[in-house]
């Protein structure tokens, strides 16, 4: 099936970007944030306020120190929020 094709895709090109592991199944995936000292709610709040990308607090999914990315998304759209999130790293690491 090409959807599914499609969406393998996306999740390499999310999984080799941030260094993750595979999800099991979902089409989604969370990212460890726990170094950057923000919690989930701020780091999502901040990251949408700045760099107009929209992730989910993992608090909400009881995995506080976490933000979940989907890749459902179009590979245009996931690579330009990929290239966001990489900026917003560069700001909290410095």
């Amino acid at each position: 099936d090409q959807w599914l094709i499609e969406l393998q895709r996306r999740r390499q090109l999310v999984v080799d970007t941030l260094h993750l592991p595979p999800p099991a199944g979902a089409f989604y995936c969370f990212i460890d944030i726990r170094r950057f000292g923000l919690d989930s709610i701020t780091f999502c709040q901040r990251l949408l306020q700045e760099y107009h990308v929209a992730l989910v607090p993992g608090i909400y999914f009881g995995r506080e120190g976490f933000v979940r990315l989907s890749f459902a998304s179009s590979q245009k759209k996931i690579q330009t929020a990929l290239e966001r999130l990489a900026a917003f790293y560069a700001i909290l690491v410095q």
